[in-house]
């Protein structure tokens, strides 16, 4: 079979790295590239990432934290304060707040073609009792806030964007677990606790076994018996057959960045990968639906954007309103 001018670079230039002594200056990378493709996102996933994390590729000095804390804040729940620093760096830290965030998007970023931002430090100050999570500042508007502002062909091309993005996310081949990278609990908010509960939080080795974490977590929260009887009863004939995929867990307009430069070029940016994990194929659009509230036509490009599982969204999100209301 006659191969491409791009499989011809590609190997003459991984053949190159290797030959000129880079396998000596890099090891990670020499093992990356003897790896088969399909097996090298595996590899990653299965040793969570060493921290203090920081990278080389910095613009610029890395802002202290002493600086962070006195930084205008763009967002702020609860303990978890995002804080713009300048217009390279913007930063995310608090007591609450997991590396695993900054490894998803590094994951991403390197297995990926989704833009996401570079990550540059992942840390945690031990005096202070917080993470922080220093990544690039991305320039731009949130979907939401220029949703309204938006036609119909314009919607249509953020949609087509999105939907090959959310394509190469479940195009990664799954290591065989639900839960996040590295085998560890998930942190969506229908599986944490804040404790070590992987009867509830995971990693789950099948989808009945994560089925039965939500059910857990629902009498956790003091839900009353006889309604998790009937969820014991009726979730294995909806939430069945479902392979886990790598799942955003969080895909609300808030977190979707554009930005049209000068020659009309439009870049769209996710952002917040803290959810983010292997989980049920359902696990997106049905969690999508639930946090939309259908005050405008957004359903509508959620199901052009992703698979839709209509099905399994209503049963979500009825044990998800059961837990949070």
């Amino acid at each position: 079979m006659e191969r491409s001018k791009a499989q011809i670079v590609l190997a003459f230039t991984a053949g190159a790295l290797l030959t000129l002594g880079f396998k000596d200056l890099y090891p990670h990378l020499r093992r990356w590239l003897q790896t088969p493709k399909q097996e090298r996102h595996t590899q990653d996933a299965e040793s969570a990432l060493k921290l203090p994390y920081f990278s080389p590729h910095a613009p610029s000095t890395l802002p202290s934290s002493n600086a962070i804390h006195a930084a205008p804040l763009l967002n702020e729940v609860g303990t978890t304060r995002v804080a713009k620093l300048s217009e390279e760096y913007v930063v995310k830290y608090g007591p609450q707040v997991d590396p695993i965030e900054g490894e998803n998007m590094m994951f991403v970023k390197r297995y990926a073609a989704v833009p996401v931002p570079d990550v540059y430090a992942i840390y945690f100050d031990s005096e202070r009792n917080c993470t922080y999570i220093i990544m690039e500042y991305i320039h731009g508007e949130t979907l939401a806030s220029a949703w309204t502002s938006l036609d119909d062909t314009k919607k249509d091309r953020i949609a087509a964007i999105l939907r090959t993005y959310m394509k190469d996310l479940r195009a990664l081949p799954a290591p065989g677990y639900f839960g996040t990278l590295a085998r560890r609990p998930l942190l969506e908010s229908m599986f944490w606790t804040g404790q070590d509960t992987p009867s509830i939080s995971g990693p789950f080795d099948s989808e009945a076994q994560l089925n039965d974490g939500m059910i857990q977590k629902y009498l956790l929260f003091g839900g009353p018996a006889p309604k998790a009887a009937f969820y014991r009863r009726t979730l294995p004939h909806v939430f069945c057959g479902h392979q886990p995929v790598f799942t955003h867990a969080d895909f609300q307009r808030k977190n979707i960045i554009i930005h049209t430069d000068s020659e009309g070029k439009m870049a769209v940016t996710l952002i917040d990968w803290e959810k983010s994990g292997w989980l049920p194929s359902y696990w997106e659009f049905g969690m999508a639906m639930s946090a939309y509230h259908f005050q405008d036509d957004w359903d509508k490009w959620i199901g052009l954007i992703l698979e839709p599982f209509h099905n399994e969204y209503l049963h979500l999100r009825m044990i998800h309103l059961d837990i949070w209301s």
